[in-house]
């Protein structure tokens, strides 16, 4: 509110000599001179904030007592009031805050992210208080898995444990406290899921069908991408551009392939020439998910290679956002990894091509996805659905069907993001695909 002094009350509006000022009508000392505020001393009627910035000269600029330990110690960020950092070396004056009363809130647990298979991270809602949150007796999790070390990060709790399995876990947090002293609900869980890596050695090259985009030059088509000549093959044209951004490549795959790498070979990439970009997958060439956003190409290097989760798609699109030379998107050659898509039992050696299962659709899927299937003649159909493990989550259905084809919602709602397998059993015909569910 208003300064008090001297029996009077009101906002200061300058140090000496006008009325109302600081040390004349208020009672302030003068000490080490006038500190030439830029504004008046106080709050500014108009945005009811603390006004304190200093002009430059003000005797005032970092002759303060460095009081960085004290304000963080009351739980407050080390900015001024407007929120701008500080330096090491506060100013004269004071620090306003506004009490809000005791910090009553307990933390909670907002979610749990295995970083790899040894290393887990708990992300909290609030700071914790550093000798309850690094106690590793605090934590359990799920399926028999030891803890080591637990190391504290602001609001986030990293745990060195041993090695994880594929599978589902639930990791339990118990007497960690917040800076107020706040202890967690008892029982505070996550869940999460480890999905090993698969080894780069084990990917294979899809062939590509086919490359849409927009034709301007009629030597730099598309279809350049896809012809195995590269910057470095001696052939300047066998590439493609086009302008201005953004511009966009589509690469089909002719079916549904599960995905898991990308290599671009951006145009001019040797000329110091960076991109921006993004990529996105589809099963149908009309739904996208975007699984690479906002990237950068990489730096005097041939090739940028970008990893991520398994997806099936059949297509996959490459977005050029921007680059740092021109207007023109250009990509000398683009190529798609992953593995096969289907894996089918021994059993179905020899099955007639009547037989079909389709894969799911959408896939990946968020909470529900469609399973197709066709059959020749009157069958008993059991479709069932298991984790990585090989454990069985449910019977979809498992009955007589006649000739013809059917469609069989999978509602997802109760399990984790993760890989999934779906398989169809006939008398005759065994099949197992892969789905993906991303939440």
């Amino acid at each position: 509110g208003p300064f008090v002094g001297n029996g009077n009350s009101g906002t200061a509006e300058s140090w000496n000599g006008v009325s109302p000022n600081w040390v004349t009508t208020y009672g302030g000392t003068g000490i080490n001179g006038d500190p030439l505020f830029v504004d008046q001393i106080g709050f500014v009627g108009d945005q009811a904030t603390l006004d304190g910035e200093l002009q430059a000269g003000s005797p005032a600029i970092n002759q303060g007592e460095d009081l960085q330990a004290i304000i963080e110690a009351m739980g407050l960020p080390w900015t001024d009031i407007n929120g701008n950092a500080r330096d090491s070396s506060p100013d004269i004056g004071a620090y306003q805050y506004v009490s809000r009363g005791p910090d009553l809130t307990p933390p909670e647990v907002t979610g749990a992210i295995l970083l790899d298979s040894v290393t887990l991270k708990i992300m909290f809602s609030e700071a914790l208080d550093e000798s309850t949150a690094e106690d590793e007796n605090n934590y359990s999790i799920s399926n028999n898995i030891d803890i080591f070390n637990a190391s504290l990060n602001g609001s986030d709790v990293t745990l060195q444990t041993t090695t994880h399995s594929p599978g589902s876990y639930i990791v339990t947090v118990v007497n960690v406290e917040d800076l107020a002293g706040n202890p967690i609900a008892q029982s505070n869980t996550a869940e999460y899921s480890f999905i090993p890596p698969i080894p780069s050695d084990s990917l294979i090259m899809f062939t590509v069908e086919d490359v849409y985009g927009v034709i301007q030059e009629p030597d730099h088509t598309p279809l350049k991408t896809i012809d195995g000549l590269g910057a470095l093959s001696g052939d300047p044209d066998s590439r493609w551009a086009a302008e201005p951004m953004p511009e966009e490549l589509i690469f089909d795959l002719g079916t549904n392939r599960t995905v898991l790498k990308t290599k671009l070979s951006f145009y001019m990439w040797n000329a110091g020439r960076i991109y921006s970009y993004s990529i996105s997958i589809s099963s149908d060439n009309n739904n996208w998910v975007t699984i690479v956003s906002q990237a950068t190409s990489a730096s005097n290097e041939e090739w940028t290679i970008d990893e991520f989760q398994a997806v099936d798609a059949r297509y996959v699109k490459v977005d050029f956002i921007n680059n740092n030379q021109s207007d023109w998107a250009g990509l000398w050659e683009g190529e798609i990894w992953g593995i096969s898509s289907t894996v089918v039992d021994p059993v179905n050696n020899g099955l007639p091509d009547e037989f079909s299962v389709h894969q799911n659709y959408p896939n990946p899927f968020n909470p529900s996805t469609k399973i197709r299937f066709s059959l020749p003649k009157d069958q008993t159909v059991k479709i069932s659905v298991f984790n990585i493990l090989g454990e069985l989550f449910t019977v979809l259905t498992n009955q007589e069907y006649e000739a013809g084809t059917y469609t069989i919602d999978f509602d997802g709602s109760a399990l984790t993001s993760g890989l999934y397998f779906y398989r169809i059993e006939t008398p005759e015909f065994v099949e197992t695909k892969k789905m993906i569910l991303l939440k």
